[in-house]
C-alpha cells in the first residue's frame, strides 16, 4: 500500500500562523498606541510647566506688589485655553489676559491670591489644569519690602 504525502501546508496551519501573525500585530500597534498617549500627555505637562514659568517670571519681575495684591489678593483669576500662549502672555500685560469667569475648555489656568495684611505677603497659587484628572500647581510669594 502506498501512502502519498501531501505537499503544501493545511488549512489549519494557514488559520494557526494567521492568528500568530494577527497577535503580534495587535500587540504592536496596542504598544505604539500607548506610547503615543504617553508622549502626548507629557507635552501637555512640559507646555504647562513653560506657561507656569512665564507667569511666575511675569509676575515677579513685571508687577509692583501694589498691582497684584489688588488684582490678586484674595481672589481668583482665569487665563483661558485661547490665551494660554507663552509669546501671548509674555507680550501681554497678565492683568488684561485674567479674567474672573472660569473657563470650562481645558487646558486653563487658575491664578488664587492669598494677601496677608500684616506680612505685606500676597502667596500666589498657580494652578495649571490639564484636564479633569491632571494639574499642576505651584505657589510663589511677592512681598512689599
Amino acid at each position: 500500500m502506498l501512502v502519498r504525502k501531501s505537499k503544501g501546508f493545511t488549512m489549519l496551519d494557514t488559520i494557526v500562523s494567521i492568528a500568530v501573525i494577527s497577535i503580534a500585530i495587535l500587540t504592536i500597534i496596542t504598544s505604539e498606541s500607548l506610547a503615543l498617549n504617553i508622549k502626548n500627555r507629557q507635552l501637555e505637562k512640559d507646555k504647562g510647566l513653560v506657561t507656569i514659568e512665564a507667569i511666575n517670571k511675569i509676575m515677579v519681575n513685571n508687577l509692583t506688589y501694589d498691582e497684584i495684591s489688588s488684582f490678586f489678593g484674595n481672589n481668583v483669576r482665569y487665563i483661558k485655553a485661547s490665551n494660554l500662549n507663552t509669546d501671548l502672555i509674555k507680550k501681554s500685560s497678565i492683568l488684561n489676559i485674567c479674567s474672573e469667569n472660569k473657563e470650562s475648555q481645558y487646558p486653563y489656568v487658575e491664578i488664587r491670591g492669598n494677601k496677608d495684611p500684616s506680612d505685606n505677603v500676597v502667596k500666589i497659587e498657580v494652578k495649571y489644569e490639564i484636564n479633569e484628572k491632571e494639574e499642576l500647581k505651584y505657589v510663589f510669594y511677592k512681598g512689599n519690602y
